[in-house]
């Protein structure tokens, strides 16, 4: 599989607050670079619009070059952070080294068509990523699942059943479910109860007598 690769520039910026507020306003984002590796964090700022362009096509485990005043950093994206508006306010940026284990997420792929999809039954995929620990250069933008042989009700595929490579080091239960076959489930229709309607027609029936009553009394 070919890596296709990300580049992003940013730039060094202090830790003062005020200057986070005239960053924003710049439409640039506030940004830290950590690793086990490195004896202080990085803060950096980066733009908004290069980042949510690279945000689109990155996986967690993509790998970036970033850009620091002209210095290559290799990282991978570890968390971004958004406020209460949808505004992204902060991105973690997490460094790799050549040769030295990281865990990651890497996402799955599904590739081909489930038969059972056109008998009108649900295709339910239970992980969306498998957790691994590797090297930066074994990394790959995701793991491949063919679901070419899903075809009955109940049929499934488990992390056992890929052919993942011993370069990746699972830390995840591999009889866990990826994907599985099921009976699409219909949604059933709660009919109004009659019984209460009922009595609160019986109701207003003895409430107009009882009326009518009082009428007559009077009368």
């Amino acid at each position: 599989m070919i890596k296709e690769k990300i580049e992003l520039k940013s730039q060094k910026r202090d830790l003062k607050r005020s200057e986070n507020k005239s960053l924003r306003r710049e439409n640039k984002i506030p940004a830290v670079i950590y690793s086990h590796s490195l004896k202080n964090n990085i803060y950096i700022s980066v733009d908004k619009i290069e980042f949510l362009k690279i945000a689109q096509i990155a996986e967690k485990s993509s790998i970036i070059d970033l850009d620091i005043d002209g210095k290559i950093h290799k990282v991978l994206i570890n968390d971004a952070s958004w406020n209460y508006k949808g505004d992204l306010i902060h991105i973690d940026f997490y460094e790799v080294k050549k040769g030295e284990k990281l865990t990651t997420e890497i996402p799955i792929e599904a590739i081909g068509e489930a038969p059972a999809s056109k008998k009108g039954l649900l295709l339910d995929q239970h992980l969306e990523a498998i957790r691994v620990k590797c090297t930066p250069e074994d990394l790959v933008k995701s793991f491949e699942v063919d679901i070419s042989s899903l075809s009955e009700d109940g049929d499934l595929i488990r992390i056992s059943d890929l052919n993942i490579p011993e370069k990746f080091e699972l830390l995840q239960d591999k009889e866990e479910v990826i994907f599985i076959i099921q009976t699409m489930r219909e949604e059933k229709i709660e009919e109004p109860e009659t019984e209460e309607g009922e009595e609160g027609e019986m109701g207003e029936e003895e409430s107009s007598e009882s009326d009518e009553n009082k009428n007559t009394e009077k009368e």
